[in-house]
């Protein structure tokens, strides 16, 4: 029985040596993928920095432009604003001269035509 109980434990002893063996290397393997996996997740938050790092840089340059843009459009929406002003205030006062010119005019035509009433 002993040298029957000690077979078995040789066998037993062996078996557990094959799956250690095969336990060691799997875990071996194991290790090497979480390496691997490691490296690509480092990567790929590298690349998403880099992507975020430049549409940051690109919407801050849009809204540069944008910001160029609208103060442009200001600044020629008050150079516009102020010709139309002067122009305005140069029209009203050309048709309040005129107004007078023919106020002037219709007050002489009356009078021209009061004394030709007066003669006859």
């Amino acid at each position: 029985k002993i040298l029957k109980c000690r077979r078995n434990f040789g066998v037993v002893v062996l078996s557990l040596r094959i799956m250690s063996s095969s336990l060691c290397d799997k875990l071996a393997q194991l290790s090497l993928d979480i390496d691997d996996k490691a490296k690509t997740i480092e990567i790929l938050r590298n690349l998403i920095k880099e992507q975020s790092d430049r549409h940051s840089s690109e919407a801050e340059r849009h809204n540069k432009e944008k910001q160029d843009y609208f103060e442009k459009c200001n600044r020629e929406y008050k150079k516009y604003e102020t010709e139309l002003h002067t122009a305005t205030t140069l029209l009203k006062k050309k048709k309040d001269l005129l107004e007078n010119e023919v106020r002037t005019l219709t007050e002489e035509k009356e009078e021209a035509e009061n004394q030709k009433k007066k003669q006859h």
